[in-house]
This record gives structure tokens, C-alpha cells and sequence, in this order.
């Protein structure tokens, strides 16, 4: 049986200011509390807990290479059309290029976030990720999508990709992200807000 430790507030206030500052400059996580309320081990960084992030985005587009190619044994091939008549959330009158199943995929994921991210890679002002397979020829990019949410669903995340063909760029398909990366970009609860409903 273990005898419970008081601790006076000064230490308290220490231990905990110290974890607190090294949690908001991203040095650290999570920490594990051993005996007596020392922290023990850290969960995980923040940096690290980002890069695995990354790395599962980065997975998970290099497994739809082969449904990427598949699209692009579509024998109407890509057209052109104004981004407001394949999208259900945007008016904008602006071109867009496109291979055919991307209609059905922004019609089963319609979001403002999508459409803006359409149109920025479409100009060319979306930093893409690179996506390098030698299964694929030519030039293509891909971005993670996420849209704020309220409560505490899952954010919803999907992956624009694209190719440069012929000097043009093509949009080829826009895929959800699972679940995994969905969670990883869930928001965190407002502590105030919190606080406040239990009161």
C-alpha cells in the first residue's frame, strides 16, 4: 500500500510550471507522473508526434498510386470546366482541369476547404507535397485538406492530387484520408470552455 505524499503548493507550482513551458515550446508532450509526482517519461513530442503524422499521409497517397493510374486509363480523358459546375460548395467561375472521377469524389466530400484548395493548385500557388513513384510519369503533387469542426468529431481530411501533363496541370483524384490522420488533426477541447460547462 502506498501512503499518499503532500507536497507544498511552491513545489507543486514548480514542477508543473516547468512541464507547462516545455509543453508550449514543443520540447515535449505528454509526460508520464512516477511516484512522489515526478515526471518519468515522455510520451511523445510534439515534433515527433508531426512526423509520423506526415509519414502516414505520405503512405497513405503511395497506396492509391495504382487507383491513380487506373483513373487515368479513362477514355474520355481530362476536360476542362469552371470549378462551380463539378463542386456543390463553390460559385467560382474559375477553370479547372480534370479527369472525371474527381466529380464523383468532391460530390461524396463537398467542402469550401476543398474548393479553395482546387483553386490554389490550379493557379499554382498550393505548395504540394511531391509524389515520386516510379509507377507514375510525370510530374505530381499532393495536399492534405483539413476542415475545422466543432465539438469533438473527428476533422475531416482529404488529399487533392494532381499531375503536370503537357505544360497543364490535372486534378486526378481527391481521396479521404483515414482515420488515423483524421484523428491526428482533431481538434483539441477548449480548456475554458470546458471548465465553464461543469461549473
Amino acid at each position: 500500500m502506498s501512503v499518499p505524499y503532500i507536497y507544498p503548493l511552491n513545489e507543486v507550482r514548480a514542477q508543473i510550471g516547468v512541464l507547462v513551458k516545455n509543453m508550449a515550446a514543443g520540447v515535449h508532450g505528454p509526460v508520464i507522473i512516477g511516484p512522489f509526482g515526478t515526471p518519468k517519461a515522455t510520451l511523445v513530442s510534439w515534433e515527433l508526434f508531426d512526423h509520423i503524422r506526415d509519414l502516414l499521409s505520405e503512405l497513405e497517397v503511395l497506396q492509391a498510386v495504382p487507383h491513380l493510374r487506373d483513373r487515368l486509363a479513362h477514355p474520355a480523358g481530362a476536360t476542362t470546366a469552371a470549378l462551380s459546375t463539378i463542386s456543390t460548395t463553390s460559385s467560382s467561375p474559375q477553370p479547372v482541369r480534370f479527369w472525371p472521377d474527381v466529380v464523383a469524389d468532391l460530390r461524396s466530400s463537398a467542402s469550401p476547404h476543398l474548393d479553395e484548395a482546387l483553386q490554389g493548385a490550379t493557379a499554382g500557388q498550393l505548395q504540394g507535397q511531391p509524389l515520386t513513384d516510379e509507377r507514375l510519369e510525370g510530374r505530381w503533387s499532393w495536399f492534405l485538406v483539413t476542415s475545422p469542426v466543432t465539438g469533438t468529431a473527428p476533422a475531416p481530411a482529404h488529399y487533392v492530387i494532381w499531375r503536370h501533363h503537357d505544360h497543364t496541370l490535372e486534378i486526378v483524384a481527391v481521396r479521404p484520408a483515414g482515420d488515423v490522420i483524421a484523428r491526428a488533426w482533431q481538434p483539441a477541447p477548449d480548456p475554458e470552455t470546458e471548465e465553464s460547462d461543469a461549473q
